[in-house]
């Protein structure tokens, strides 16, 4: 969504207060599914550069590199590289380290439910036996 007057981006602040990236995001419920990756990674580029506002920033960034899975794989160098007006070494710095954040709590979670799934595979295997052969009189066992 971008809003222009005679071809020039509107500032984040002149959008209307329910466009603007950092209020939908406290408005809605779940902004993760509900916004889309250049509103939420706007919120992040915080400031846009003349002509351009932080949406348009993240907008370029996302289509530079193909969507958003491949620019959060990208080193703070590539992001520079890149030559998006407006998003120099700090911004690249500062978006490559919420990446890393975001890459080190899944690696947390993959590595968390694997051990719960790990857990329950095993109290499954030695409970699912006794409980399946409970009321009978007579057990097979298949090799």
């Amino acid at each position: 969504m971008q809003l222009q007057l005679m071809n020039k981006a509107l500032k984040i602040k002149e959008l209307p207060p329910e466009s603007r990236p950092r209020e939908v995001f406290m408005r809605l419920s779940n902004p993760v599914r509900d916004m889309s990756d250049a509103m939420l990674l706007a919120i992040l580029i915080r400031t846009g550069q003349k002509g351009s506002n932080a949406i348009d920033l993240a907008n370029r960034l996302i289509l530079h590199f193909g969507g958003a899975p491949k620019l959060i794989d990208a080193t703070w160098q590539q992001i520079v590289a890149a030559k998006v007006p407006g998003v120099g070494k700090v911004a690249a710095v500062q978006l490559a380290a919420a990446f890393a954040l975001v890459k080190k709590i899944s690696d947390c979670l993959t590595e968390h439910i694997d051990s719960q799934l790990i857990h329950q595979m095993l109290q499954f295997v030695k409970y699912y036996p006794l409980a399946s052969m409970k009321n009978k009189k007579t057990h097979s066992f298949y090799f």
